[in-house]
């Protein structure tokens, strides 16, 4: 078993998910307050 790359890749995609969705939010949050 390949136990490091799959923990890399987990990683990797838990850290572009959490990107995303910091984004998402900061998005809503700015065109909430905007108007």
């Amino acid at each position: 078993f390949r136990t490091f790359e799959y923990f890399a890749i987990a990683a990797v995609m838990y850290y572009l998910i959490a990107k995303i969705v910091t984004l998402g939010a900061r998005l809503i949050a700015w065109r909430l307050f905007r108007y």
